[in-house]
């Protein structure tokens, strides 16, 4: 049997699994953390979002997987309750952190 990941904990709700991978040594890494936490948020287990959030994750971080943060994992993903707390912790859709595209006219001068 394949041992649960942070990531499958995040992703299904398992507070207690989330907590106890916390504790491992060595501790999962940052990038582990933060897809956990991006995947808490799309399905919409906001006790492992807390739990992940105190321990480092990040609020706004892009996931390379599909360039949305998790507040549009928790949009897309029908969370609204995880969305709305997202808003007010600061959360913001990836479109809001990027710089906006050169226009075609600014490139070529």
């Amino acid at each position: 049997m394949k041992p649960v990941t942070l990531v499958d904990a995040a992703a299904t709700g398992l507070d207690d699994t989330v907590t106890a991978l916390l504790h491992l040594s060595p501790t999962p890494g940052w990038d582990e953390i933060d897809v956990a936490f991006w995947s808490a948020c799309r399905h919409g287990h906001r006790g492992c979002a807390e739990i992940l959030l105190r321990h480092g994750a990040e609020l706004n971080r892009c996931q390379p997987a599909d360039d949305g943060t998790p507040l549009d994992a928790a949009v897309e993903g029908g969370a609204d309750d995880i969305a709305r707390w997202l808003r007010t912790l600061g959360g913001a859709p990836a479109r809001s952190l990027r710089p906006p595209e050169p226009s075609y006219a600014r490139r070529t001068r």
